[in-house]
């Protein structure tokens, strides 16, 4: 018994030793990590058919900065030049709808041309980003439409319908696609029109070169006959964009890690130097399609 109980001293006057190793393991780490300061963030998208040229200025917001500010706001002060048709054009800040723009008159952006945006602030940031626009838009874009109302009551109508949409896509050359769906309402209250976005699809010609490209989508909708929103129609738009156009809109479809709480961050696209987002190109063309 005496053996015992010696042997089981000997044990703990053993592990006390590493018993004080593990409490002065738990103790707080004091890491100084220094503030990363906030880059100029650029969101401009270049096509021919808009009537005007906007860019959205902004800055970012550093993970471990101590600034407790969640969206900083536009910046108002940058100075922001766009560059290409061999010359230029200093774009204004529009306070009501916070972006850098110019008409389109002043100004146009053409197929197969090559664009440089550079923004500078009173702060010394620059940022700066280069795109070529896509020479044309799809060709030969036809769209139909199968409806399904599949649950309906006095109050409201829910629906699917199912679009079936071809295009020639152009040879030689590599091509990135999205088509894009909106419902367009009406309500016999106000007699407004609201369009939603309601579908999407990214793609490109991978293995479609030179060919007539056939693809099928859907689009949910729903009418609250309370309100009297009614839906008239589809606006239906298929878009030619470049590589960065692509590869930025395929980051946001990522982002999110698609539902599973496990997977590993993503991150969002950006080609722009000496700061952060986006500034690419697209050739589009439209269809409305009645409900």
């Amino acid at each position: 018994m005496e053996y015992q109980i010696l042997s089981a001293m000997k044990k703990l006057l053993y592990l006390i030793p590493f018993l004080f190793l593990f409490i002065a393991c738990e103790q707080d780490a004091d890491v100084d990590i220094p503030e990363t300061e906030p880059k100029l963030v650029i969101s401009c998208f270049l096509t021919p058919q808009d009537s005007f040229i906007r860019a959205k200025i902004t800055r970012s917001n550093p993970i471990f900065n101590s600034s407790t500010t969640l969206n900083p706001g536009p910046v108002t002060n940058a100075t922001v030049t766009l560059y290409g048709n061999s010359t230029s054009i200093i774009l204004a800040y529009d306070s009501a709808t916070e972006y850098y723009q110019a008409n389109q008159s002043l100004f146009p952006i053409i197929g197969g041309n090559e664009y440089k945006i550079v923004v500078t602030h009173p702060s010394g940031n620059r940022a700066e980003a280069t795109t070529v626009i896509p020479l044309v838009s799809p060709a030969n874009f036809q769209c139909t439409t199968v409806d399904s109302v599949y649950s309906s009551d006095p109050y409201y109508v829910n629906g699917e319908t199912r679009f079936t949409y071809s295009f020639s896509d152009p040879a030689g050359v590599s091509n990135y696609y999205r088509f894009v769906i909106y419902d367009v309402s009406y309500s016999t209250f106000s007699g407004d029109t609201t369009l939603q976005r309601t579908s999407w699809d990214l793609f490109s010609d991978d293995n479609a070169d030179g060919t007539t490209i056939t693809q099928n989508s859907i689009a949910y909708y729903y009418e609250n006959i309370n309100s009297g929103d009614t839906l008239i129609g589809y606006d239906v738009w298929l878009l030619s964009g470049n590589e960065a156009y692509q590869r930025f809109h395929l980051s946001i479809d990522n982002y999110n890690g698609g539902g599973d709480p496990f997977s590993e961050p993503k991150l969002i696209y950006s080609n722009v130097t000496g700061g952060l987002g986006i500034f690419a190109g697209a050739n589009i063309t439209h269809l409305r399609i009645p409900h």
